[in-house]
């Protein structure tokens, strides 16, 4: 997990909560700024503390979920794990706006899961899809809403992967392959299809979809290509100057999501590779 999370903490059991807290404080980089046992509660906390996540039960006693985010703002609402129960129509307005939640009861590894989604949210430009969808799901709004899973087929079964669980994809012809934490799947579809549905989510470098908070390094090479590095080691190379110059905004654009400390050590980066990009090019 890159960055750090600090997470405001809401939900009504306290036996819960202590669960949680206990599964939140094992991670590293992640600090809960706040608890609350109430709606009221937890927007006081979110307002704030400016958290990165909220772990949000939707039921509290005086507000639900929706109401919470009504009065906090859309564009002032970090990234979300909704907590709720099995009410099928909560449910079915979660999954139509492809909102992340949790049905209870769920296991360790399924929280940490859908905790981690919520934080890879957290980078611009997928932070402001989660707040469309919000929006559109406080108005009413239906025709925005898109699938945020993609169905995928092996020999024996069928199962769905979340949109935000996806780091990066390389698309092959007909095909396309996505890029996991521990695993890959193939899919029959093409880059530019996955493209025109998910560009709020990723950076497009020629046959691949990337997000821009899986950009390690981006540097130019003596033959005048962009060489961009992933963190789990993968090489990109950019042939295009002009691929160079949307690559690095990309950078840019992440720097809004980390601390202070870190944004500084980005800045820093960012004009190195400036400085030698200028050298090289003179």
């Amino acid at each position: 997990m890159s960055g750090s999370a600090a997470v405001v903490l809401s939900s009504n059991d306290p036996t819960l909560r202590r669960r949680l807290r206990g599964l939140l404080d094992s991670q590293p980089s992640v600090r809960v700024a706040a608890e609350c046992g109430t709606g009221a509660q937890t927007v006081d906390a979110v307002l704030e503390h400016a958290p990165t996540v909220v772990v949000l039960d939707v039921q509290l006693p005086d507000l639900d979920g929706l109401g919470i985010v009504e009065r906090i703002g859309v564009e002032a609402m970090p990234t979300l794990v909704f907590l709720t129960r099995l009410e099928p129509v909560m449910l079915s307005v979660l999954e139509l706006h492809g909102i992340n939640y949790l049905v209870e009861p769920f296991n360790d590894e399924e929280f940490l899961s859908a905790f981690r989604r919520a934080v890879r949210q957290t980078e611009p430009r997928a932070l402001a899809g989660v707040r469309r969808r919000l929006g559109r799901m406080l108005a009413g709004d239906e025709s925005g809403s898109r699938e945020r899973r993609i169905p995928v087929r092996n020999a024996s079964n069928s199962q769905f992967v979340h949109l935000d669980d996806i780091r990066w994809v390389e698309g092959a012809g007909a095909f396309s392959r996505l890029h996991l934490d521990d695993r890959t799947h193939v899919v029959k579809a093409t880059l530019d299809e996955l493209t025109a549905r998910f560009a709020d989510d990723f950076l497009r470098i020629h046959s691949t979809l990337v997000r821009s908070s899986e950009i390690a390094e981006i540097q130019r090479t003596d033959g005048g290509e962009a060489l961009v590095t992933l963190r789990d080691g993968n090489h990109l190379r950019v042939t295009s100057e002009p691929g160079f110059d949307v690559i690095q905004a990309g950078l840019d654009d992440v720097i809004g999501v980390w601390t202070e400390e870190e944004a500084a050590e980005i800045e820093q980066s960012v004009a190195e590779l400036r400085r030698i990009d200028q050298e090289m090019w003179e």
